[in-house]
């Protein structure tokens, strides 16, 4: 059961993406979800701080910024149960997630902290691969204003 929930898990949070980039928001967020609530009955804190991750970016894209907050919220609890054993690429993924879920407003302070953190963090990912895809993924949030 075990295994069959995880490779459901891992289908749910991929089908979210493709989702996302054929901009059927309501359908990435409820694969999004689906994702986040299998791993609930099978993962770790990591699976759930990524799965939480996808439900803010799914929310955020969505419009629906003040859901995109609270996940990114409950992703860094999740991030700050692994401690020392996250990765420089999971910090970095979750402050671009804060500040996706503050893009809505480009002039606020929150945003401004957000996205110079999300900055930081990108730069100072060790393996060029993962920085890449992290970069990508941040690259289509607005410069603060």
């Amino acid at each position: 059961m075990n295994d069959q929930t995880r490779s459901m898990a891992a289908h749910a949070f991929n089908a979210a993406w493709d989702a996302l980039e054929a901009d059927e928001y309501i359908s990435a967020v409820e694969l999004a979800r689906e994702s986040l609530r299998l791993w609930t009955e099978v993962g770790g804190h990591r699976e759930l701080a990524v799965g939480e991750w996808m439900v803010g970016r799914t929310r955020a894209f969505a419009g629906d910024f003040a859901a995109a907050r609270v996940a990114a919220s409950a992703a860094e609890q999740h991030l700050d149960s692994l401690g020392a054993e996250a990765e420089d690429w999971l910090h970095a993924s979750i402050a671009e997630l804060h500040a996706r879920a503050h893009s809505n407003e480009p002039t606020s302070i929150n945003y401004h902290q957000f996205y110079e953190t999300a900055q930081t963090l990108i730069a100072g990912i060790h393996d060029r691969e993962d920085r890449g895809l992290i970069e990508a993924q941040f690259s289509d949030l607005p410069q603060p204003q």
